[in-house]
C-alpha cells in the first residue's frame, strides 16, 4: 500500500489511474487548503474473502448499463463492512428518534450520521428513516410476527446512512471492492501553532458535546472548617495541660535558706527599720 506524503501526490495518481479507488466523496469538492490545516488521506480494504463477513453475493442485480445481464458475479456490501467503511470518515451515530406508526402498524427510527467532510474538516449530517411492519407478509401467501422490530428499524436506517452519505452503491464486482474505500479531508495541523493544537482540543470537546451533550459541573466538596488552634499550654498531640493559671493551684515557691546579699535597695530599706527597731530596744 503506498504512503503518500502530500496531497499533490494522491491527486496525481488519481486522475491517471481513477480505478485504483473507491472514493467516497468527489474530488472536485476537495477545496484548497488553510494555512493551519493538513490533507488526511484516509482508505479502508474490506475483507473480500467468502469468510470475512464483509460483503455477500447479490443475485438481483439487474441489468447493466448497456441492458444486459451481468456476466461475473456481483457481490453487495454487508452491514460489517459497511461499518467499517464510516470509520474511513469518523464516522459517528447520533442518538436516534423512534417511533410507532399506528396507521401502518410499524416501527420507525430515524438514524443520523455524523462525518468528517473535505472542507476543513467540516463535521457533516446525513439522517435517513427505516420503517419495519410489526406483521409481515410472507413470499408464498399469509403473514407473520416479525421479530425485533425496533431493532431491525434502526440498523436499516444507519445501513441508508452510511450508503447516503458515502454514495455506495448497490453491488460491485470482486475487482471493485478489492480497492481501498478512500475519503480526503482536512485537519488542523498542531505543529505549525500552539494555539491549533488548543483549537483542535476544543474542536474535538465540540463533537464529543453534540454525541453526548455537555458534562455535568462538577460538584465541590464542601469545604471543612479549620479546628481552633489548640492553646499555648495545651500539649497538641496529647492534650494534655501543661501548665495554666485557671482553677489549678501553683506550687509554692521554695523558702530562702540564705539571706540575699546586703547592699540591695530594698535590702537597704529593710536593713535601717531593723536597726531602728534594735535602737529603740
Amino acid at each position: 500500500m503506498k504512503k503518500y506524503r502530500a496531497l499533490e501526490e494522491f491527486i496525481k495518481d488519481y486522475e491517471e489511474h481513477p480505478e485504483w479507488f473507491n472514493m467516497m466523496i468527489d474530488v472536485q469538492s476537495i477545496q484548497d487548503m488553510g494555512p493551519y490545516y493538513k490533507p488526511v488521506i484516509s482508505m479502508k480494504f474490506l475483507d473480500v474473502t467468502p469468510d470475512g463477513g464483509d460483503i455477500y453475493i447479490q443475485k438481483n442485480t439487474g441489468n447493466d448499463f448497456y441492458g444486459n445481464p451481468y456476466k461475473e458475479t456481483r457481490y453487495s456490501i454487508s452491514r460489517q463492512g459497511l461499518l467499517k467503511i464510516k470509520t474511513v470518515a469518523k464516522g459517528t451515530f447520533l442518538n436516534p428518534v423512534f417511533y410507532y406508526d399506528k396507521e401502518k402498524n410499524a416501527d420507525m427510527c430515524i438514524a443520523t450520521l455524523q462525518y468528517v467532510g473535505a472542507k476543513e474538516g467540516d463535521w457533516l449530517k446525513t439522517s435517513c428513516t427505516k420503517e419495519i411492519p410489526r406483521v409481515a407478509k410472507k413470499k408464498a401467501g399469509g403473514t407473520y410476527d416479525n421479530s425485533e422490530p425496533v431493532r431491525k428499524a434502526e440498523s436499516g436506517a444507519q445501513d441508508a446512512c452510511i450508503r447516503e452519505a458515502f454514495q455506495i452503491r448497490g453491488h460491485y464486482s470482486m475487482e471493485q471492492l478489492q480497492k481501498p474505500f478512500t475519503m480526503v479531508y482536512w485537519d488542523l495541523d498542531e505543529t505549525k501553532d500552539e494555539r491549533i493544537l488548543e483549537a483542535r482540543i476544543n474542536k474535538g470537546i465540540m463533537a464529543t458535546e453534540m454525541l453526548y451533550g455537555k458534562p455535568l459541573q462538577a460538584i465541590q466538596a464542601p469545604q471543612q472548617q479549620a479546628l481552633p488552634e489548640a492553646p499555648a499550654n495545651v500539649d497538641k498531640e496529647t492534650g494534655e495541660i501543661i501548665n495554666t493559671r485557671y482553677g489549678v493551684e501553683q506550687p509554692e515557691p521554695a523558702e530562702q535558706t540564705e539571706p540575699p546579699a546586703p547592699g540591695m535597695p530594698w535590702q537597704q530599706g529593710q536593713q535601717g527599720q531593723a536597726g531602728k527597731q534594735g535602737g529603740g530596744k
